[in-house]
């Protein structure tokens, strides 16, 4: 930690733990031994911090809801929250970086947490367990989709940009290697027919990666496709 120590603020920039216990301190400050005081004052913590000093875990959360809103912003903006990179920065804030550490939260978790499910309710896939390119390829294109685009998979799907036409090519050829909610995501644009039986990801189909934490699967969704001219 370099610096001086922000109680107000929960004690940002120390290990959790740390912030934890310097609250802990301030919350009892008074009751402390003047000894004790006199140690926490050559850390910075005298009295008058003490009494500012605010909980940790508030000032986290607080900095959990900002991070949120822009992801909100983000996805509402593209369609999407499947940024990779952690130089990505959106409206000044670095999103790239904190989906990249909440990802790896996620991964971590035995199952889905309060943060990936609020996620979750952002955008379904933004930590799904294929590549994020082809995530974000999808969402391109199921934007132009729902704004009355035709996918004319005959002509060489015209009036789409030429990359994502490639990427779409390329779905065609390897729909059936794909993961099986990748397959349903096609489903929803008319690229693949919905199969008739429903898959179970990380069940039977050996080849299929591990199902991502957090979200619903696919694999039942029914309603009709989007329309594809062939």
């Amino acid at each position: 930690m370099h610096g001086p120590l922000d109680a107000a603020a929960g004690f940002p920039g120390t290990h959790i733990l740390n912030g934890e216990w310097l609250y802990l301190q301030c919350s009892h400050y008074d009751s402390l031994h003047p000894e004790q005081q006199r140690l926490l004052a050559d850390i910075g913590v005298t009295a008058e911090v003490a009494h500012m000093a605010r909980p940790r875990r508030a000032s986290m959360q607080a900095g959990f809801e900002a991070a949120l809103e822009h992801a909100r912003a983000y996805a509402a903006e593209h369609g999407h929250l499947a940024i990779s990179g952690k130089s990505v920065r959106y409206q000044g804030y670095p999103l790239g970086a904190w989906l990249t550490s909440q990802r790896s939260r996620a991964r971590r978790a035995p199952s889905a947490t309060k943060r990936s499910l609020a996620l979750d309710a952002i955008d379904p896939w933004w930590n799904p367990p294929w590549p994020l390119a082809w995530q974000r390829a999808y969402a391109d294109v199921r934007r132009l989709v729902e704004s009355g685009q035709q996918l004319d998979t005959s002509a060489g799907f015209p009036g789409i940009d030429a990359e994502l036409a490639r990427w779409l090519s390329q779905q065609q050829v390897t729909a059936q290697s794909l993961h099986p909610d990748q397959r349903c995501l096609l489903a929803e644009i008319g690229m693949v027919e919905r199969s008739k039986k429903t898959p179970v990801a990380g069940g039977d189909d050996q080849d299929a990666p591990p199902p991502r934490s957090g979200g619903p699967p696919l694999h039942a969704r029914g309603g009709p496709p989007l329309q594809r001219v062939v």
